[in-house]
């Protein structure tokens, strides 16, 4: 085994001790500091907090000794000129202190009764056709709350929330095990569409064997709607014909609306929007695709979480 050095020792020592001495500064002592550093007297600092000028000086000889460097040099008429360690100090000062600015306004809007910041996440399909209601109606009821709104894969979603960087993840999923910690709060059968007028009007159900040598447009075999789909034709001994392969309902139906292709798809596209040329007929064998909630097993919701989802299941059941 190789001995470090006497002065590697030292060094490592010396480093400990100054990190351990950083780690207690006061948060009173960056206060006083940034406000010499505006005004330019220990005088300036006092009034500006509203304190005594014997405690402002007090205050920076304690926070030199303890840094171990000088952050001012006096001038005439008592000025404090700083030094280039104090400007350098400044500006991780500065964001320190709008960090506990942030923190005690966070601390207050809890106090109120407010959630700070509510940070919500969806799949593509529930950000275009069922979050815009969601949001207009939450905020006309809940003004005061601020909302970040972010559109991810299924996969990322569940992932910022397990990592607490999401609060609320709302997710379209296919069979109930692909994602643990999604609890479903809506679902409906998969239908299949096609342009008016065509020959597969005349039935009342949609079956894969209808659906052999029609130009199909399938979901990618990555998503869970598009495994339930193919499973689907699978059972019933039928290949899937997909000619154009999607990952996104709205693609889907603007396609068929434009006169071309047949297709299985979720019904929140549909039921979000008014299709001019597009007819559906339930499939068969029955797919279901869930709306589902992805929340942390670990961290509760906040009463400003709890109401965005209940605007949410009651826009879900208008649907």
């Amino acid at each position: 085994m190789v001995r470090p050095h006497r002065w590697a020792r030292q060094f490592f020592f010396t480093a400990s001790l100054f990190v351990s001495s950083m780690t207690s500064i006061r948060l009173r002592y960056i206060e006083v500091f940034l406000a010499l550093m505006q005004t330019g007297s220990a005088q300036g600092a006092a009034n500006l907090l509203c304190t005594t000028q014997p405690s402002i000086s007090k205050t920076l000889g304690a926070l030199e000794r303890q840094l171990g460097f000088q952050l001012f040099v006096r001038t005439a008429g008592s000025r404090l000129k700083p030094t280039a360690d104090a400007y350098a100090l400044m500006v991780e000062g500065n964001r320190v202190n709008e960090e506990l600015r942030s923190f005690l306004q966070v601390a207050a809007e809890l106090q109120a009764g407010q959630a700070a910041h509510l940070n919500v996440q969806s799949t593509a399909a529930i950000a275009t056709y069922l979050l815009p209601r969601v949001v207009a109606r939450y905020k006309q009821a809940w003004r005061e709350s601020r909302l970040s709104l972010t559109v991810s894969g299924a996969d990322a979603i569940v992932s910022s929330v397990r990592n607490q960087h999401t609060d609320i993840g709302i997710v379209i999923t296919g069979p109930e095990e692909e994602f643990p910690l999604v609890r479903t709060v809506w679902s409906a059968p998969m239908v299949c569409i096609f342009p008016k007028g065509h020959a597969l009007a005349a039935r009342a159900e949609i079956t894969p064997e209808d659906l052999a040598g029609q130009p199909l447009i399938a979901y990618r075999s990555s998503l869970g709607l598009g495994k339930m789909v193919e499973n689907a034709f699978t059972s019933a001994g039928v290949p899937l014909p997909a000619e154009i392969r999607v990952n996104n309902t709205g693609v889907t139906c603007r396609i068929v609306e434009e006169g071309y292709g047949v297709a299985v798809v979720d019904r929140l596209s549909l039921a979000a929007n008014n299709y001019s040329n597009i007819e559906c007929r339930p499939f068969l064998p029955e797919c279901l695709m869930r709306v589902g909630l992805v929340l942390s097993e670990r961290v509760p919701l906040s009463m400003q979480g709890q109401r965005f989802v209940e605007t949410l299941e009651q826009c879900l059941k208008e649907l």
